[in-house]
């Protein structure tokens, strides 16, 4: 399994990250599990340490961009880990059935790219329930729950 130096640089990376994503501090990742600083250590040096590339070569490629942001944007999210997030809003509300679908491509985007910024939740697909996406679907309350839980996923990337 090379990571040869015709590829580039951020291929080479985001391949590793695709090959070895079971691996116990990307998989933690993956599962929006928050990881201590000798696993963050670990991380930055098996991708930064090897035939991959230097920690300036991510730097050229990604620039401020945190290094578990990458890992979720490659590998995205289990899903049923975004749902545990969703759990108690989705039990606490009777949701109407264009609420519910408006949770679902939240879970399917943390699946796919691993993280939400807050202004895509008023942008397409989710302006295709409605014209102002969260904040025509749910009222003040709830519009703040749904903020709430996604910026605490996004929070365990960010912040690592």
């Amino acid at each position: 399994m090379g990571y040869g130096k015709s590829k580039s640089y951020k291929q080479k990376i985001e391949r590793y990250i695709r090959d070895n994503k079971q691996n116990l501090i990307i998989n933690k990742i993956r599962h929006n599990i928050k990881l201590n600083s000798a696993e963050l250590e670990k991380l930055q040096e098996i991708l930064f340490n090897s035939e991959i590339g230097t920690k300036e070569d991510y730097d050229k490629a990604y620039g401020e961009k945190p290094l578990c942001v990458l890992v979720r944007n490659v590998i995205g999210m289990n899903e049923e880990s975004v749902l545990k997030e969703f759990s108690d809003f989705l039990s606490s509300f009777q949701l109407r059935p264009d609420q519910m679908e408006f949770i679902k491509l939240n879970v399917k985007h943390f699946a796919q790219n691993g993280i939400i910024e807050l202004k895509e939740l008023a942008k397409p697909p989710y302006t295709d329930l409605n014209d102002q996406g969260l904040f025509g679907i749910f009222n003040d309350e709830r519009q703040d729950k749904v903020i709430e839980i996604v910026e605490k996923i996004n929070s365990v990337v960010l912040t690592a």
